[in-house]
């Protein structure tokens, strides 16, 4: 019995024995099986990994095509304090940008965004284009990254030069006091009721500025600033924001400075009495690049879109020929240097002198062509000059082959309390080349009812421009002298016991604007771009904002769109 019991409990041991070794034998066999799963499913993980950082990567890429568009993007404001901004190299043909170490909100540093800017090609009147390819670049498996890349297409445009509303190239100077707002002539007259309630003026989202950083050419010597209003006499108000610092950001922009424009600079550059008279949260900004002011190019005078089309002033001249312009003769090789010859204008075109004393006080477009002298009024005397019929185009300058300078160049004039009416469907073009431009007190121009600025257009060709030698800091007291003078490019408004009105879109890129000492104040509707400004009475300026519709002349801030976008196929 007993040898029963311990055979039973051997055989248990060795059933125990052999289960156990068929079990090992299972658990081998399975590991054998799974190792290739689990190979496949490490492999699988990496894969899953590797296509999140993939497009991890694609979105940095995407990201990177956005911060340089805000970049290119002339309204946002220069930062020193960017965290992810771009470090350009301009040593190449391209430029070559890095963003390093961009962070999740979380502070997790995803990774780096590489951007190549292609050079601006192309020549007018085609738009400029360029390339910008951006790489993603997130860290994966020892110094390897996952790369990404997308590449798009830009094409260059400008807005209407009146889509910033003052604006000067150098510098802006006010002894007494300055109000500086903004509205908008389709919604009525400034200052009117809006229908959704509140006035029609003191809109703020404008911009007004200076090219120029740290200057100082001003006469009058307010000192190295760029912008001075002064604190003599007044109150001065300012609704939108100032900017400055073109110059600077436009060495940069090229490469041929290291660092942008300083931001603490600008409290330097814009001079105030106090800050108060900024109304608005954004006030003194350094631009992010140039304000370009190309020349007027009487040849090519785009269309007026908002009132229909201006005839093209290159019909007046000999030789042109309006469907491959580069093959005209005469005028048209060195049209930006000079004025042209009194031989090179189609005879119906020249008209010499006009004066409303002996030509009457009416002009239509049967009027339109080149003038030597233009005289509403005369000194001290009145003149009323009445536009009507159309679209009416008036040249004033001398001829091509008479010095620019020595008394010689043509005159534009207004007497005392002249004024130069438009009709509500009609518009006047004054187009100065060697001229100057004189107005005696209690002027009147465009005002009177339907008064929209955008029906008086004033432009400067580049023979409108103060000659270097010419000093312009000590003129006459009496109006007469500093006609006589014939000072081109200089833009002299008389203020003694009157006041003037001015309803126009003012381009004068070479021209110097100034006031005589004075009572009363200049109210100036609209908007105006000159070289520089020296002002010597109270100037109250309302920027029309409906004339950044105005194409008459385009330039100013250059703008990029993107007009083609793609993904770059390979990468890492």
């Amino acid at each position: 019995m007993r040898q029963t019991i311990l055979d039973l409990g051997k055989r248990k041991a060795r059933e125990r024995g052999a289960i156990l070794i068929t079990a090992i034998m299972v658990i081998v066999v399975m590991l054998i099986l799974a190792i290739p799963f689990l190979f496949k499913l490490s492999a699988e993980n990496r894969s899953t990994e590797r296509a999140a950082r993939a497009l991890m990567a694609f979105n940095l890429a995407e990201a990177g095509v956005d911060k340089v568009m805000w970049e290119l993007d002339p309204y946002h404001k220069v930062s020193t304090t960017d965290t992810e901004a771009i470090v350009w190299d301009f040593t190449g043909t391209n430029a070559v940008g890095l963003i390093s170490g961009l962070e999740t909100s979380g502070g997790n540093v995803m990774g780096n965004v590489q951007v190549v800017l292609t050079p601006p090609v192309g020549v007018a009147p085609n738009p400029e284009t360029r390339n910008l390819e951006a790489t993603g670049m997130v860290p994966f498996i020892a110094d390897n990254t996952v790369n990404r890349s997308v590449r798009v297409s830009l094409e260059r445009y400008y807005k209407s030069i009146f889509d910033v509303g003052f604006f000067v190239d150098e510098y802006f100077y006010i002894k007494a006091a300055f109000f500086l707002d903004a509205y908008n002539s389709k919604d009525g007259a400034y200052g009117a009721s809006l229908a959704g309630g509140g006035t029609n003026s003191l809109l703020p989202d404008v911009y007004f500025g200076s090219n120029s950083y740290i200057s100082s050419t001003n006469p009058n010597d307010p000192g190295e600033a760029t912008w001075v209003i002064d604190a003599g006499g007044g109150s001065s108000e300012v609704y939108g924001t100032v900017m400055a610092g073109g110059d600077a950001a436009e060495d940069y922009n090229n490469g041929t400075a290291t660092t942008p424009p300083d931001p603490s600079l600008i409290g330097d550059v814009i001079s105030v009495p106090t800050d108060d008279i900024f109304q608005g949260t954004e006030d003194r900004l350094v631009m992010k690049q140039e304000y370009e002011l190309p020349p007027v190019d009487v040849y090519n005078l785009p269309p007026k879109e908002i009132l229909g089309s201006i005839p093209s002033v290159g019909d007046w001249f000999e030789g042109y020929n309006a469907t491959t312009p580069e093959s005209s003769t005469g005028y048209y090789a060195d049209r930006l240097t000079r004025a042209p010859l009194q031989s090179e204008i189609e005879l119906a075109y020249v008209k010499n002198t006009f004066s409303t004393a002996t030509n009457g006080n009416s002009l239509t477009p049967a009027n339109n062509g080149v003038y030597t002298s233009f005289r509403i009024g005369n000194y001290g005397t009145s003149g009323t000059l009445n536009i009507s019929g159309g679209d009416v185009v008036i040249y004033v300058t001398n001829y091509g082959s008479v010095p620019a300078s020595d008394g010689n160049a043509a005159s534009f004039y207004m007497g005392k309390n002249s004024s130069i009416n438009i009709a509500a469907d009609s518009s006047l073009t004054l187009i100065l080349g060697n001229s100057s431009f004189v107005v005696e007190q209690g002027y009147n121009i465009n005002a009177a009812n339907p008064a929209q600025p955008a029906n008086c257009v004033i432009l400067g060709t580049n023979q409108f421009t103060i000659p270097p030698t010419q000093k312009i800091d000590n003129l006459p007291n009496k109006i007469s002298s500093v006609d006589n003078l014939r000072i081109p490019g200089l833009m002299y408004f008389e203020h003694a016991q009157s006041e003037g009105n001015i309803y126009s879109a003012m381009y004068v890129p070479g021209a110097h604007v100034t006031t005589g000492q004075g009572q009363n104040h200049m109210n100036f509707y609209g908007a105006l771009i000159s070289k520089s400004m020296d002002f010597k009475v109270q100037v109250d300026f309302h920027y029309d904002k409906a004339l950044a519709d105005l194409m008459i002349q385009t330039g100013g801030y250059e703008f990029w769109k993107i007009i083609n976008w793609a993904e770059v196929v390979g990468g890492n």
